[in-house]
């Protein structure tokens, strides 16, 4: 429908009484005859049927067996969908390393000074066990 067309019926539906409550209208009760357009070409919508089998000039197509596709094969793959595949699983990786990494930064614990005393100190070279003097 062009845009005239539209123009004409919207001028024709306001130009129109309010419809009484008792009478049911047609569906296109109000829709006007439109002129062509002036290039001829009539606009129709897209035909998403699939393709009708092709018209043979002999008889001997008749005869041919149809053999069904349903064998997986990878040129029936496409790019998007293996990229996507991958895009994904790399995704998926980097989160759950990133993750941990930064799970481990929280977790991490600070070093805390320790404050000695000398006496403490010294009571620890005496008391010390052989194996405790090696380990620090």
């Amino acid at each position: 429908m062009s845009v005239q067309c539209t123009a004409n019926s919207l001028r024709a539906l306001a130009a129109l009484p309010a419809p009484s409550p008792s009478r049911r209208l047609a569906r296109n009760e109000f829709l006007m005859p439109c002129r062509p357009s002036r290039t001829g070409a009539l606009v129709r919508a897209a035909d998403s049927s699939p393709p009708a089998a092709p018209a043979s000039s002999s008889g001997a197509a008749d005869d041919k067996a149809v053999i069904p596709d349903d064998e997986f094969t990878l040129a029936k793959v496409s790019f998007g969908v293996i990229g996507l595949g991958i895009g994904g699983s790399l995704l998926s990786a980097f989160l759950s390393v990133a993750h941990a990494f930064f799970a481990s930064q929280y977790a991490e614990l600070k070093p805390v000074p320790c404050i000695t005393y000398s006496d403490a100190f010294a009571l620890r070279e005496k008391c010390a066990t052989p194996i405790l003097k090696q380990a620090v």
